[in-house]
C-alpha cells in the first residue's frame, strides 16, 4: 500500500521562531510572510495562519490568507480520507495487523464513530479507497494542497469506468492542469480524456447509462423542492434546455415581467410538466454549437458528446451549429453591434465566456468590446469577446486585458490576477 504520512519531520525551532516573529508585528497591522505560497501545508502554515488577525490584513493579503486556509483543509482532508482507508484495513483492535481487503462492516464502523448516516460514511470509504487504490496521485495532489475535496471527488467519479489499467494515464494527462480548473471544468476534461483512451468503450457506458435514467424530487433546508433527471439522453436534454431558455427570453421582453431569468425557467419547466400552455412558445430556436473532431463533439458549457449524439441533434433540431474551424472574422465596423461573421468568429474562438472559470456558452453572452465602444473601441474581432451578463456587469470593477496570445487577464478589486487561457 502506499505511503499515506502527512507529517514530514517539521523545523520546530522554526515554529517558534515563527510565534516570536507574529508577536512582534504592529497591533495596527499584520503581515504575511512574502513566501506563504512557497509554505508545504502542515503544521508550519497552520502556526502562520492561525497566528495572524485577519481584521489588520490588508485587503490583498486576505485573499492571501483565504488561498493558505484552503490549502490547509486540503491537506488536512488527505489526511482524513488516508484514515479512512486505513480503518478500512484494520480488523485487530490490539496490533497493527492490516488486511490486504477492505474488511467486512468497515463503513459501519466509520458509520458510528462519526455519526455520519450509512450513506453517508458508505461514500466516504468509497472516496477514501479509490484515493488509495486508483488514485494515488490524486490523493498526493489534495495532501499537497494543490486540489481540493470537489476536485479530487470529479476525479474519482469520471474515472470510476475507466479501465482500471487507464486511470494512471488518463490522471497523468490532467492533474497539473487540475489546480486552475473549476469542477465543471475539470468534469468536461476527464470526459474528453476517457473518451480518447478508450474510445470503444464509450458507446456501451452511454447505453448502459441512459439504461439507469431516472428522475428524483428532494426536499431543500428552505423547505423549497428540487427535481432532478439523471442520466438522460443529452440531446434531449440540451433541446429541452435550449426550448426553456428561449421561452424565458422571450417572456423576459415582455412588459412589467419582474422575474429573473432562472426563475422564469424554473416556472416554464414546471408549466410544461404539469401539461399547461406556455404563453409565447414555441421560440425561435436559438443556437446549439457543436464543435466537432475526429473523435467527438463538444458543445461550450455543456461538455462532450458522443458522434451519435452530434448526428440525432442534426437529424433532429434546426439551429444546430456544427463547425471544425472558422478563422473568417469580417471586416471591421463602425457600428456598435458586431457582424454576424465577427460575433460567430468570437464564439469560435472563445467557446464560453472569458471570465475565469466560467462555463455559460458564447451563444448565450454577450460580446462585450475590451476596450469600451464609447472609448472609441473598435468594434473589431481583436477587441470583442463573450461575456455572461453577470461578468459583464463586473467591469469596470475589474481590471480586463487581452493579451497577445489571445488570452485575458483580469485584475480584481482587489489586486490579484487571474488569466483565461485562450482555448486550443
Amino acid at each position: 500500500m502506499m505511503d499515506m504520512d502527512l507529517l514530514p519531520e517539521q523545523d520546530h525551532a522554526g515554529l517558534f521562531r515563527l510565534a516570536a516573529d507574529i508577536e512582534k508585528m504592529p497591533d495596527e497591522q499584520h503581515f504575511l510572510p512574502a513566501n506563504l505560497e512557497e509554505i508545504a501545508p502542515g503544521p508550519y502554515l497552520a502556526a502562520v495562519v492561525s497566528g495572524v488577525d485577519r481584521s489588520r490584513l490588508s485587503g490583498h493579503d486576505v485573499v492571501r490568507l483565504m488561498n493558505a486556509r484552503a490549502r490547509l483543509v486540503s491537506h488536512y482532508q488527505a489526511g482524513f480520507y488516508a484514515d479512512v482507508a486505513e480503518v478500512a484495513h484494520a480488523y485487530d483492535p490490539d496490533t497493527t495487523v492490516r488486511d490486504s481487503h477492505p474488511v467486512e462492516f468497515a463503513a459501519e464502523e466509520i458509520q458510528t464513530a462519526l455519526t455520519k448516516t450509512r450513506t453517508s460514511a458508505r461514500l466516504d470509504l468509497e472516496l477514501a479507497l479509490h484515493l488509495r487504490l486508483r488514485l494515488p496521485r490524486v490523493w498526493e495532489a489534495m495532501a499537497a494542497g494543490d486540489i481540493d475535496l470537489a476536485r479530487a471527488t470529479v476525479f474519482a467519479r469520471e474515472l470510476e469506468s475507466l479501465h482500471p489499467a487507464l486511470v494512471p494515464e488518463a490522471v497523468n494527462r490532467v492533474i497539473s492542469q487540475a489546480p486552475e480548473l473549476t469542477t465543471g471544468q475539470l468534469r468536461a476534461r476527464l470526459q474528453r480524456v476517457a473518451l480518447e483512451l478508450e474510445p470503444e468503450a464509450a458507446d456501451d457506458r452511454f447505453e448502459a447509462g441512459v439504461e439507469d435514467r431516472k428522475m428524483t424530487v428532494q426536499s431543500n433546508p428552505d423547505l423549497t423542492a428540487s427535481v432532478l433527471f439523471h442520466n438522460a439522453d443529452p440531446k434531449r436534454v440540451l433541446l429541452a434546455s435550449r426550448y426553456v431558455h428561449g421561452v424565458a427570453l422571450k417572456l423576459k421582453r415582455r412588459p412589467g415581467e419582474t422575474r429573473t431569468l432562472d426563475q422564469l425557467k424554473v416556472d416554464i419547466a414546471l408549466d410544461l410538466l404539469q401539461g399547461k400552455t406556455i404563453e409565447g412558445a414555441p421560440p425561435a430556436p436559438t443556437p446549439i454549437m457543436v464543435i466537432l473532431d475526429e473523435l467527438a463533439g463538444h458543445v461550450p458549457g455543456y461538455g462532450t458528446i458522443l458522434p451519435g449524439t452530434v448526428r440525432d441533434l442534426l437529424e433532429d433540431a434546426a439551429g444546430v451549429e456544427v463547425t471544425t474551424t472558422d478563422d473568417d472574422c469580417g471586416h471591421e465596423t463602425t457600428s456598435r453591434r458586431p457582424t454576424k461573421a465577427q460575433k460567430r468568429h468570437a464564439q469560435m474562438q472563445y467557446p464560453t465566456c472569458v471570465f475565469p472559470g466560467c462555463r455559460m456558452p458564447a451563444t448565450q453572452c454577450d460580446l462585450d468590446h475590451r476596450h469600451p465602444w464609447i472609448e472609441d473601441g473598435p468594434t473589431a474581432c481583436h477587441n470583442l469577446a463573450p461575456l455572461c451578463r453577470h461578468h459583464h456587469t463586473c467591469k469596470p470593477k475589474w481590471k480586463l486585458v487581452r493579451e497577445t496570445d489571445g488570452s485575458h487577464t483580469w485584475t480584481s478589486p482587489l489586486g490579484h490576477t487571474y488569466t483565461t487561457e485562450k482555448p486550443p
